[in-house]
């Protein structure tokens, strides 16, 4: 009978542990909508912060042979 016990007791952490991972991972993609929102935010409010200038960023290429 104890074998009996334990098994439920394991089906029941199992089932409890992929509840909390679902609830988990549906999370995932309005976090992101707004994660993406806070950085469009931070964006406009540093663009309007720099006068509407936007920033001058050169990619560093190959360096030139003279």
């Amino acid at each position: 009978m104890e074998t009996v016990e334990w098994v439920a007791l394991a089906l029941v952490v199992i089932s409890g542990v992929a509840h909390i991972i679902g609830s988990t991972l549906d999370q995932v993609d309005p976090l992101s909508r707004k994660a993406a929102r806070a950085v469009r935010a931070l964006r406009e409010l540093r663009k309007e912060i720099q006068g509407d200038e936007e920033p001058t960023r050169t990619k560093p290429g190959p360096p030139s042979v003279e």
